[in-house]
């Protein structure tokens, strides 16, 4: 079992490296000919339709220089910024702001019912800079039409950018189908900048016979770019029409290489039914020196299918990536129905399968989930459900916890369902249910932990009459005396029906005991663990277990300080976390202003309501803080749960999750 799992991520990362975000076996934006740098089939569309009020393309006001940049006011205007880009250079270094909500309502009827055009294709990028100005664009309609087997365009309102910024663009109810790069906002995105935009609607593919598809609620793919504080409610669908290998579908993202994606929330239904599918709630594909984090994703995530698998709550697959400070809440499942080849199963209430293959490391740090989790194949040799992650290879888990509720056909952990190669679980908790599994391959932290891989000071409390074992199913050791090891860790014994830490041993675990519930409510009972730095005990919080101290600086690993302190040194105001969190019923949250300014912040619920508006007020440069009673604004009391603190100063937008237990 454990060489098809490493076997399987080999292939995933060597794909990946081979054909790198270039899916495409053609560089024109649609069929071409000479008559029209649109080409014959567009050039056909339009002559179709009635080229009057803003069906008619019209130039806008200004030069497209910052200084005196394009407006875009209406829709005849955005028109003119699709069709008219079609030529080298067309768009490079150009400017364009938006001053006046859209209705493109018409788009439906244009270009024989294909909509409006992308702006920008491989061929001719868009290399520029929009600015929406949070203006609405209502009742888009883009669907790029199918025209031959192995042939792939971007179809989203950018289809391909590079060096560009693309900021504060609202789409409303928008619909947006196509075959292989789909998303809202921006088909395929080089050494881009992505910010402040939202979508609503739907955002659809029907693959193409490609290597692999990649679909996103604001972009389908990213290489070497940041996309930071965007909002996604549409419903992200993949339903291919065509066989294509590999599908990566997130709420925001498809897929991202060496690319950052921060301070995004997706709350709409993220569905792959294909062949293979990566799928997350934020980011499908998340590979080679990427990072999300505080970000978070709201719904229902499911990948179902013929063979692999992979569902996450926040990540489908990741590789030599991290994920911090990220939260997830609704149900997950990965589905593998095939019966040939791997037929394998991930999903985890964060990512479904976590691996560095190449030699490298993948972390998830600082992040919670709260649902349900299903993981179900053919194959019971590689099904993983976790609380976390499905499966960790080359990777580990820090700071984190789950309270979701999981079940799988072969392994599962409260944490993770299986770890392979030099992985480890630290400093993390379980408070959920777990049912099915494998007796042998089911614990409350971890389905299986094979030789190199660890679990220490970490603590179960899963209320569950089926856990069989408190820590671990087995503890693998290997014929050159390689070992697991589980160290500090704990589970309750009257919460759970788990009589053993473990179903087999072959590894070592060393002071890992079941305690009462009155002893797991002790401080004392946990050995060796770090209570100044990264637990803490309060009766009132957490239900008396132990929580996790939300730190200042999430890391992954320590090497990263020298980034935050440069980032120190150069910001212009810096939002920390609340403490303490969880709370009950008043947090303390902490800022920083580089120089003085009126700070707004604001708390949301989960779906994404305003409940307070806490601050809106002129504060010097310095140290601050505000307290939060747990109240509206009409002073009632809200409910336990998930919320947001949203931080708004001069050049600086931040977002960060609390979460509330009474």
């Amino acid at each position: 079992m454990k060489k098809n799992i490493i076997f399987t991520l080999i292939i995933l990362a060597c794909l990946a490296q081979l054909f790198g975000t270039r899916p495409h076996v053609i560089t024109t934006p649609y069929p071409q000919n000479t008559e029209t740098p649109i080409g014959n089939f567009h050039q056909n569309s339009l002559l179709a339709d009635d080229l009057i009020g803003s069906r008619q393309s019209t130039q806008p006001e200004g030069t497209g220089t910052q200084t005196n940049p394009y407006q875009i006011s209406n829709l005849a205007n955005l028109r003119w910024l699709s069709e008219n880009g079609y030529e080298a250079g067309a768009w490079t270094n150009k400017y364009f702001v938006q001053t006046a909500n859209i209705d493109a309502s018409e788009t439906v009827n244009w270009n024989n019912g294909d909509g409006l055009i992308p702006i920008g294709s491989y061929d001719f990028p868009f290399q520029g800079y929009y600015n929406g100005g949070q203006y609405t664009i209502t009742n888009l309609f883009i669907s790029t039409p199918f025209t031959g087997l192995f042939l792939a365009y971007e179809t989203a309102l950018f289809g391909f950018i590079t060096n560009s910024v693309i900021e504060n663009i609202v789409l409303e109810n928008a619909y947006v189908s196509g075959y292989t790069c789909v998303a809202g906002v921006v088909g395929t995105a080089y050494y881009s900048i992505i910010e402040n935009c939202s979508i609503s609607g739907i955002v659809t593919s029907h693959g193409n016979l490609q290597l692999m598809s990649y679909v996103g609620g604001i972009v389908a793919v990213l290489d070497t770019t940041t996309v930071k504080n965007c909002i996604s409610t549409v419903r992200v669908v993949s339903l291919s029409e065509y066989l294509t290998l590999f599908n990566a579908v997130g709420g925001i993202v498809g897929a991202a290489w060496r690319s950052t994606i921060e301070d995004c929330t997706s709350y709409g239904d993220v569905s792959d039914e294909d062949y293979a599918g990566y799928v997350g709630g934020v980011v499908g594909y998340l590979v080679f020196g990427s990072t999300v984090k505080n970000s978070s994703a709201f719904g229902n995530i499911s990948a179902i299918g013929e063979e692999v698998q992979f569902a996450g709550g926040i990540v489908g697959v990741l590789l030599e990536s991290n994920i911090v400070s990220c939260s997830f809440s609704g149900d997950v499942s990965a589905i593998s129905s095939g019966t040939k080849h791997f037929k394998s199963a991930g999903a985890g209430g964060i990512v479904g399968i976590a691996a560095a293959p190449a030699g490298g490391n993948s972390f998830i740090s600082y992040c919670n989930s709260e649902g349900s989790v299903l993981a179900n194949s053919k194959n019971t040799d590689m099904i993983w459900a976790g609380g976390i992650s499905g499966s960790l290879e080359s990777s580990s888990i820090q700071f984190s916890y789950s309270t979701s509720n999981l079940a799988s056909g072969r392994g599962v952990g409260g944490v993770a369902g299986g770890l392979v190669e030099l992985s480890n679980i630290n400093n993390s908790f379980f408070l959920g249910s777990i049912k099915g599994g494998f007796l042998d391959s089911s614990g409350g932290i971890a389905g299986e932990l094979f030789p190199g891989t660890s679990v220490y000071n970490c603590y179960v409390s899963a209320i569950d009459e089926f856990m069989s074992h408190g820590l671990v199913g087995t503890v693998h050791a290997d014929t050159l005396g390689t070992i697991a090891t589980v160290t500090n860790s704990f589970w309750d014994v009257d919460t759970t029906c788990a009589e053993t830490a473990y179903a087999i041993n072959e590894g070592n675990v060393v002071n890992s005991l079941g305690l009462t519930t009155t002893q797991m409510l002790m401080q004392e009972s946990y050995t060796d663990w770090d209570f100044i730095n990264i637990w803490g005990i309060n009766p009132s919080l957490n239900m008396g277990y132990p929580y996790l101290l939300d730190n200042d600086i999430p890391l992954a690993d320590k090497t990263d300080y020298h980034e935050i302190e440069e980032i120190k040194q150069n910001y212009t105001a810096l939002l920390h976390a609340n403490y303490p969190n969880p709370f009950n019923p008043t947090t303390t949250i902490a800022f920083d202003m580089a120089v003085d300014g009126v700070v707004v912040i604001d708390i949301y619920n989960i779906r994404g309501q305003r409940v307070k508006s806490l601050v809106n007020e002129y504060y010097r440069a310095g140290e601050h803080n505000v307290v939060w009673n747990g109240v509206d604004d009409n002073n009632r009391e809200v409910s336990s749960g998930v919320y947001f603190y949203r931080m708004q100063t001069i050049g600086f937008t931040a977002t960060r999750r609390m979460l509330l237990l009474k």
